[in-house]
């Protein structure tokens, strides 16, 4: 019966081509049919016997794991994947796929098969099957580069078995073959969305290419940015933080009838951690071996293992490694993961990049968590198969955190997370005073420690003691201070017009303190009379009105460390001293030969008019 039907279907075949050769109709007009029925598998719906060709109307068909059934095939085992896939289908344009399907029984684990086409594009990429055949109709569009093949795949390794029967493709609409088809042009995989700035610079390389067309590829930025550049070999510089647009156009090549493409890629260039902010945490995950595909059937199965993460601490729930990335979730336990610890407090920014499982019935939302603070939205919408980069500022953290990203519910959730990054940025520039001039002293009181080396505008110091002749002070000696210790007071030299930190921590203390020198303040306050302030560049004694501001400092110069030239003399020290007209700073041993003149109040004093003053130690009458 079979060879019969064969036989007729060739003689037809040949009717049909002598027709179009005496131009009775032209060839390209013709709706392409396929039908395939299986009417030669004479199997039992158990499927033992071994599916080849010779039960199929047409030759050509790519069968794994595949049995004959009763007028279908049987695809699958208990724990082998089943797949079949048709002849070459020499078609272009649009068409229309009907099958009937069913799957093996209610034990089965998955009833899901997944549908490709190796060029167009199909209305539905994956179907539930039921435990009785149903016909399933799914539109081909867009079919460009004939010929194509589609493939019937179980969705999972193990208890996926199906029944394939009766496959029809008919076509719609004709495609002109002699337009310029459309390439598979795209970007390489491993191309990160996120990279950092380091020593002032990110380099990336950044390439496109197409297994198909032979035209040449290009590359640009989108609206010319100023912070960035890219070369035509796609090596990408940026210099500056911010988000980046590349692009890259594909020529046509018009000896193997493709037309240009254009494709684009984001990738955002976060600020260096050690200049401008607080604290920095970056998770790529780029030891994750496994594999990402077509985001769904094997894609990201193989087990995870902590090495794999760039950080320890991390916490996961039905984690898996996919290709520097991880897969969370299968299709009815839910996803998610932890942070380690974030040593961080006040304000951050959170950005990772993550794609949802290619499933048509599969759910898109993730929810996103803090332990302590708050974050501008506590849920993302993914894209299946595409990864995308999402931003979500935290504010008010006041204590050490972890965020947790996990899907919003347990079946069919699944999700692979790229890129995580938790990056201060609220710290950048704090300014501690403003409002000075390059050589202008004054006195300072932070409500933190902060280390010298993370500030920038000013020289600070610290009172070792002061010279006195007898009971008044000729000057003090400064010593550098590398801490600016909570609470407490410090002179500063001002270097720029501004001091600023890159310091992040929230404050430690509400009070001031002193060393017995000096006594820094976190609120105004009254100085007690007999004490100096540092006011307009001088070390003016307080009368018991004198009043600071909040931050600032005053100085009981009496109780300072008595200490003699020699002393004061050393390499290390600094001497500020007590003048009318100007206060002076000078290194040590630069101080003048003349002999150091001061007023009965104790106040040094550049040139004696009438009165009675203090010279070396004794009263002296300038009349």
């Amino acid at each position: 019966m079979k060879q019969i039907y064969r036989s007729t279907r060739a003689i037809l075949t040949l009717l049909f081509l002598s027709f179009c050769a005496l131009g009775g109709m032209n060839a390209q007009s013709v709706p392409f049919s396929f039908v395939e029925t299986f009417s030669a598998c004479d199997g039992k719906d158990d499927g033992s016997v071994q599916f080849s060709d010779k039960y199929a109307d047409n030759s050509g068909w790519t069968v794994t794991s595949g049995y004959v059934a009763n007028q279908a095939i049987r695809l699958g085992a208990s724990s082998s994947q089943g797949a079949a896939q048709t002849p070459e289908l020499n078609f272009y344009g649009d068409a229309v796929l009907t099958f009937k399907a069913k799957a093996w029984n209610a034990s089965e684990t998955s009833k899901k098969i997944n549908l490709t086409i190796t060029n167009g594009t199909l209305s539905e990429t994956q179907i539930t099957l039921t435990e009785n055949y149903e016909t399933y109709t799914v539109n081909i569009t867009g079919v460009t580069a004939a010929p194509v093949k589609i493939s019937f795949n179980a969705a999972v390794k193990s208890k996926n078995r199906f029944y394939l029967s009766e496959v029809k493709v008919e076509q719609t609409s004709a495609g002109d073959p002699d337009t310029p088809k459309t390439p598979n042009f795209a970007f390489a995989e491993d191309i990160p969305a996120v990279v950092q700035l380091k020593g002032g610079k990110a380099e990336v390389s950044v390439v496109a290419s197409s297994t198909q067309s032979k035209g040449a590829v290009t590359y640009s930025l989108k609206d010319n940015p100023s912070g960035a550049s890219i070369t035509n070999e796609g090596l990408f510089t940026a210099t500056a933080a911010g988000t980046y647009t590349i692009v890259a156009q594909l020529a046509a090549d018009e000896e193997n009838n493709y037309a240009a493409s254009t494709i684009e890629h984001e990738i955002s260039v976060l600020p260096e951690s050690v200049a401008g902010v607080g604290f920095s945490f970056i998770e790529t995950f780029d030891g994750c071996d496994g594999t990402t595909g077509e985001f769904s059937g094997s894609a990201g199965s193989k087990t995870f293992k902590p090495e794999m993460a760039d950080n320890e601490g991390w916490v996961f729930s039905s984690v898996y490694a996919a290709d520097k990335a991880v897969k969370l979730g299968t299709g009815s336990a839910k996803g998610s993961a932890t942070t380690p610890t974030l040593a961080f407090t006040g304000d951050a920014v959170l950005t990772f990049t993550a794609a949802a499982w290619n499933n048509s019935s599969e759910k898109t939302t993730l929810n996103i968590s803090i332990s302590d603070g708050t974050l501008s939205q506590s849920s993302v919408t993914l894209e299946k198969a595409k990864y995308n980069t999402y931003t979500i500022n935290i504010t008010g953290v006041t204590q050490p955190v972890t965020i947790t990203i996990e899907a919003n519910v347990a079946s069919n959730n699944r999700f692979f997370l790229d890129y995580v990054s938790v990056v201060q940025e609220s710290a950048a520039g704090e300014t501690l005073r403003d409002g000075l001039a390059a050589g202008k002293f004054g006195t300072i009181c932070v409500n933190r420690t902060i280390e010298v080396s993370e500030t920038e505008g000013a020289t600070f110091y610290t009172v070792a003691g002061a010279h006195f002749n007898g009971s008044n002070p000729d000057y003090i000696v400064l010593e550098e201070a590398e801490t600016l210790e909570a609470g407490c007071g410090y002179i500063f030299e001002a270097t720029a017009e501004a001091i600023t930190t890159t310091n992040a921590e929230a404050a430690t203390a509400t009070e001031g303190t002193n060393d017995g020198v000096i006594y820094g303040s976190l609120v105004d306050c009254k100085v007690p009379a007999g004490y100096y302030v540092v006011s307009d560049n001088v070390l003016r004694k307080s009368n018991g009105e004198s009043t600071i501001k909040a931050g600032r400092a005053y100085i009981d110069v009496a109780a300072a460390k008595s200490m003699t030239d020699a002393e004061a003399a050393a390499p290390s020290y600094r001497r500020l001293g007590f003048d009318g007209t100007l206060t002076g700073i000078a290194a040590v041993g630069q101080a003048t030969d003349e002999a150091a003149v001061y007023d009965l109040s104790g106040r040094l004093v550049r040139k004696a008019a009438k009165g009675v003053y203090v010279v070396n130690g004794k009263k002296v009458l300038v009349k």
